[in-house]
């Protein structure tokens, strides 16, 4: 399936809960169904089953929020797209109804309704699928030491940026490798994009070493 058809679509009159129940059904069926969750080059991939105060996981809130830090600027991510027009928080933050205010996140439409091509992103990896559009590449975290996986799908023609992020853990040499889910979202910020492409050139450097 093409990362554009996976995308899940919002219908004129759909309102704001329902397309959250129609996204939470897609993760659920996707990632957190065990039997459906791909591995990750043959590593088992963990996610936080946790619920928040609303009953659904934490994990899908990182996959379907977005962080204070990411919406302070002057352009909304769904900015001319249906999303905008359906959300009720706006990026907002502190808004009163935001049950993700003490993560310092909100959740958000366009995040959620872009999460399906997860799974289509993770076998595209696993099938060592050479498209010129997927960069796949490690990172280590300066501060806390913690190493990151990261598997991005960038095509201008598609009208897809989009980024999952794993934290990659395991013992030496490799064994007992497995990956977190850590967050997973569009990528529509400038700086956003300028970071990601000096970590994958960063990556390609030491490799070709």
């Amino acid at each position: 399936m093409a990362l554009l058809e996976a995308i899940i679509q919002i219908q004129e009159d759909e309102k704001y809960e329902s397309i959250f129940e129609k996204t939470y059904a897609v993760y659920e069926e996707e990632l957190k169904n065990r039997g459906n969750r791909p591995k990750l080059m043959g590593k088992f991939i963990f996610i936080n089953e946790m619920a928040e105060d609303d009953g659904k996981d934490n994990a899908f809130w990182h996959i379907s929020s977005i962080g204070a830090d990411d919406s302070k600027f002057d352009s909304y991510p769904c900015n001319n797209h249906i999303c905008y027009q359906k959300c009720k928080f706006l990026c907002e933050v502190e808004h009163e109804e935001n049950h993700l205010k003490d993560r310092n996140s909100v959740p958000c439409i366009y995040r959620s309704i872009c999460m399906p091509p997860i799974k289509i992103l993770i076998e595209m990896v696993n099938q060592k699928d050479e498209n010129p559009n997927l960069k796949v590449w490690e990172s280590i975290n300066s501060k806390t030491k913690e190493k990151s996986f990261c598997i991005r799908y960038e095509s201008q023609q598609e009208g897809i940026d989009y980024i999952i992020i794993f934290a990659k853990k395991g013992g030496k040499n490799g064994k007992d490798v497995f990956y977190t889910l850590k967050t997973a979202f569009p990528i529509s910020l400038k700086s956003f994009k300028k970071r990601f492409n000096r970590e994958y050139d960063k990556y390609k450097e030491k490799m070709a070493k």
